[in-house]
């Protein structure tokens, strides 16, 4: 089973790869080949949880020969047990230096949110990126409020932006019990452009993550931006919504977004996140 992927030939050789607070204290269970990638199975103090090799980024050790990064967020639909009171909002931001003439109205937008959903009902985290043709982590799994910068930059790596937060989301949430995990995760992708600086990622490669974690996961995508550059989301296959590029509109669709995540939380976890497709500019 391990042979194709270069992971030791012994399954349990793998557990001296995690990082383990406590070396040995780890009984490992099995493994089992999920979409042709390997998930242990271990119990800790009790407790049965299930692990990617994923985690040999936190040890700096060699990755594994034709090792592919998974992006799940734990078991298959069929027997997920998650909080349905626990909503995780991932947003990915762009900073390209083509922001610079909304940046105020993208700035309290984002911060709108930020404040409104922590006085919702419910828990909610959320976990904030932003990029130019770097990419940069705000804060993750944040359950507290906590103010956003908007500082314009760059070019505009969209799709390693968003290739790489869905793995890194994913790993996240796959490191809680999965009782305590959430019910519903909105997946934001925010830009003013188009994609014309990654290099780690492509169109279908994003696609293909997006749907694994929609169809097998649930999670739900929505990608904001300029009418000239929806064919992006679309194509990734996101919901989109298009507003007219103006600072007016950047500044409509987070009010726009802010109440679809008030509606979103309360509605019951397996129903879609909805926005509208078009955003009419602010009077």
């Amino acid at each position: 089973m391990t042979k194709n992927l270069g992971y030791p030939q012994n399954p349990q050789d793998l557990l001296l790869l995690l990082p383990l607070s406590k070396p040995f204290s780890q009984e490992f269970i099995g493994s089992a080949c999920v979409d042709k990638l390997l998930v242990l199975t271990v119990k800790c103090q009790g407790r049965t949880s299930h692990f990617h090799p994923q985690l040999l980024w936190l040890r700096r050790v060699p990755t594994p020969v034709g090792f592919k990064v998974p992006a799940d967020a734990g078991e298959s639909t069929g027997t997920r047990m998650t909080n349905p009171d626990y909503t995780h909002v991932t947003m990915v931001i762009d900073r390209s230096g083509s922001m610079q003439g909304m940046r105020p109205e993208a700035q309290d937008g984002i911060n709108l949110i930020l404040r409104e959903q922590f006085l919702e009902e419910g828990k909610v985290t959320f976990t904030l990126v932003d990029f130019d043709d770097e990419i940069a982590t705000v804060e993750r799994m944040r359950g507290t409020q906590f103010e956003y910068s908007l500082e314009p930059r760059g070019s505009t790596a969209l799709l390693d932006a968003v290739g790489s937060e869905i793995e890194k989301t994913g790993f996240d949430l796959a490191q809680l019990p999965e009782d305590e995990r959430p019910g519903r995760v909105l997946f934001v992708i925010v830009t003013d452009g188009g994609e014309n600086a990654s290099r780690h990622h492509t169109f279908e490669g994003v696609s293909s993550l997006i749907a694994r974690q929609t169809n097998d996961y649930k999670w739900q995508f929505q990608y904001v931006g300029p009418a000239a550059e929806a064919w992006q989301g679309e194509r990734m296959g996101a919901k989109t919504s298009r507003f007219s590029g103006r600072s007016k509109g950047m500044s409509a669709s987070y009010r726009e977004m802010n109440e679809s995540i008030k509606s979103f939380r309360k509605s019951a976890p397996e129903t879609d996140f909805f926005m509208a497709e078009i955003i009419e500019d602010d009077l």
